[in-house]
């Protein structure tokens, strides 16, 4: 029988840790032993998912879809899918943007145009992609969960003979810096990680030194959108 391993909590109270920062709670992490370390006394700031009672900074995803959707609208696409990523705060508010922005926009949601797919999984993405481009009447652009997954959509396509943008739009999510050099470049919603990590690493000081004065809120940090080369003009 192999030895139990340690829960979160556990672990921080072995290693005597002043407080932890817990990024992004999704389907990977068994989030019944993040619930004894949130209810614990550990000092705790979570970045991209608002835990009751506790700090948390948190990338701007509704207006970020929101922009990105309003973008690739403006430029004439009304048949947009939409691969997104594995479930969790993070997805639930990038889908429900997504879906809101194309009611307001008078475009129609397309069931099979809205797929679950990973984050950061380029299979996964290379397999959905598939499925999208084989729908009789195809999108026109294809939103990926986030950058590193529109590389397998961009593999997909290439490999079908198919043109960035001239025959299908693409568009990413998080703005990594590979997005920026790619030919042509990707269309992306920039995240501006290096202040949210900055941020985070700030109130969990915060409240570690502080913890009686030291507000406990929600910090959002504005995301920015990357216009790249990847999405067609269709307005024109």
């Amino acid at each position: 029988i192999g030895e139990r391993k340690m829960t979160p909590y556990e672990h921080c109270m072995y290693r005597n840790v002043d407080g932890v920062v817990v990024v992004s709670v999704d389907d990977y992490v068994d989030k019944s032993t993040l619930d004894e370390l949130f209810a614990s006394n550990v000092p705790i700031v979570s970045i991209d998912h608002v835990p009751q009672n506790h700090l948390s900074v948190v990338s701007d995803n509704e207006t970020g879809m929101r922009q990105l959707v309003e973008y690739i609208a403006g430029k004439g696409h009304t048949k947009i899918a939409y691969i997104y990523g594995d479930p969790s705060d993070v997805t639930l508010i990038r889908v429900k943007a997504f879906k809101e922005t194309l009611v307001r926009l008078n475009i129609n949601i397309r069931s099979e145009f809205l797929l679950q797919g990973r984050y950061h999984d380029t299979k996964c993405a290379e397999l959905l992609v598939k499925k999208v481009l084989s729908c009789s009447d195809r999108p026109t652009c294809i939103i990926l969960p986030d950058d590193f997954a529109a590389l397998g959509g961009i593999h997909v396509i290439r490999e079908r003979g198919m043109s960035i943008p001239e025959d299908i739009s693409i568009a990413g999510y998080d703005g990594l810096t590979f997005a920026r050099i790619l030919e042509p470049r990707l269309t992306t919603l920039c995240q501006d990680t290096e202040t949210i990590g900055r941020l985070a690493a700030q109130k969990l000081i915060d409240l570690i030194e502080n913890p009686k004065t030291t507000i406990i809120d929600k910090f959002t940090v504005d995301g920015r959108l990357f216009p790249g080369a990847s999405v067609r003009n269709l307005a024109k």
